[in-house]
């Protein structure tokens, strides 16, 4: 008979064995920071849509990788706070935070903490001179250069805006400014807060002004109405905008009057559209279902190719070699290197709004 002991030090040994078995088996978690409520809900659904199609598509892919949703409202302090509590969470190795705002506030943090944070952010400098931070975004003068080029291409030099104040758009025009050929001009008229829905006199005060075309540079929900109010007033100009414009809902809520706007946004396989269409019923901002896509589908990529991603810095480390020319099934996109800002860049195309139907102009603001 066996003496006690050897039996006691086999058992040891299962039980450590076991341990570290249930150990290499815990799942990879990434925390996704949308907002998921509030005035710019529909791209942080979209970007949540497209994180969990890309998992039902390869199921087999994602048995390692664990989702974590948390609502930034598109809030600063919010973001922020949720970033802390994502952060603290046991296992995450990675958070995905959307949106120029929230990572103005998040990304200077993460830094500090040494936290890896993936920046849906189009402001460039989010990731300048920062270890643990990469940009997962087209950057503001990509949407610049593709307005500009649209633009010129029409002859038209003498541009209004009306805005509203918030950091992205105030990126997009400065881009443009930053781009302007000495015969053109870009000016702002009037400048309203995220809330505002009355734009009556500035639309009064435009009547009486001279401009080959309008920029409205304003939120989702106050698109819709400036042009609906334009309408009713009987002023029709020749109109651009950014990706907020990239809403089939904004433009039926919007009555017609949208007819013939340009914007400019990142560019979609036509085919993903359709597929994402016919499982969530819309295509709602789905530039943004496309880049948590993407992202998705690069994640499992990496992390197939490195099974033995434990430390934080790793994973963002291994998303940071993924150089190739054009990549992404759903979106395009290709790493850039520049100390400008680090990060994947997005391809950036003009889009045109013909009835209620959003199509790619082919020969204007590829990027």
């Amino acid at each position: 008979m066996l003496p006690k002991t050897f039996f006691a030090v086999t058992l040891l040994c299962f039980w450590q064995v076991v341990s570290v078995s249930a150990e290499s088996a815990q799942p990879i978690k990434v925390a996704a920071l949308l907002p998921l409520s509030g005035p710019v809900a529909e791209f942080g659904v979209a970007a949540r849509n497209g994180l969990e199609l890309a998992r039902r598509d390869h199921p087999d892919r994602f048995h390692r990788i664990e989702f974590l949703f948390e609502d930034s409202q598109y809030d600063n302090k919010i973001a922020l706070s949720s970033f802390q509590k994502l952060r603290s969470t046991s296992g995450v190795q990675l958070v995905y935070s959307w949106g120029f705002g929230p990572n103005q506030a998040v990304a200077p943090v993460a830094e500090a903490q040494r936290f890896p944070l993936l920046a849906v952010s189009s402001e460039r400098s989010v990731s300048a001179g920062r270890q643990f931070v990469l940009r997962y975004c087209y950057y503001n003068e990509m949407v610049s250069q593709a307005l500009l080029r649209y633009l010129r291409a029409k002859g038209l030099k003498r541009m209004a805006l009306v805005k509203t104040d918030i950091a992205f758009i105030d990126g997009v025009i400065d881009g443009m400014r930053k781009n302007l050929r000495a015969d053109e001009v870009l000016e702002i008229v009037d400048t309203y807060a995220p809330g505002d829905t009355d734009f009556k006199s500035t639309i009064a005060k435009l009547k009486n002004r001279s401009y080959d075309a309008l920029g409205v540079f304003l939120m989702s929900g106050q698109i819709s109405q400036f042009y609906r109010q334009s309408a009713q007033l009987n002023y029709r100009p020749v109109t651009f905008g950014t990706d907020f414009f990239d809403s089939v809902q904004e433009v039926r809520d919007a009555a017609g009057a949208m007819d013939g706007a340009v914007f400019a946004a990142p560019y979609v396989d036509p085919d993903f559209v359709a597929r994402y269409k016919a499982t969530f019923g819309n295509d709602l901002q789905v530039a943004w279902a496309a880049n948590g896509y993407d992202f998705a589908e690069l994640l499992a990529r990496v992390i197939d190719r490195r099974p033995d991603t434990q430390e934080d810095s790793t994973l963002l480390d291994a998303l940071r070699k993924e150089q190739g020319v054009e990549l992404g099934s759903a979106a395009r996109y290709r790493f850039d290197s520049s100390p400008e800002g680090p990060g994947f860049n997005f391809k950036v195309v003009a889009k045109q709004i013909r009835g209620e139907r959003i199509e790619t102009l082919a020969d204007h603001g590829d990027s």
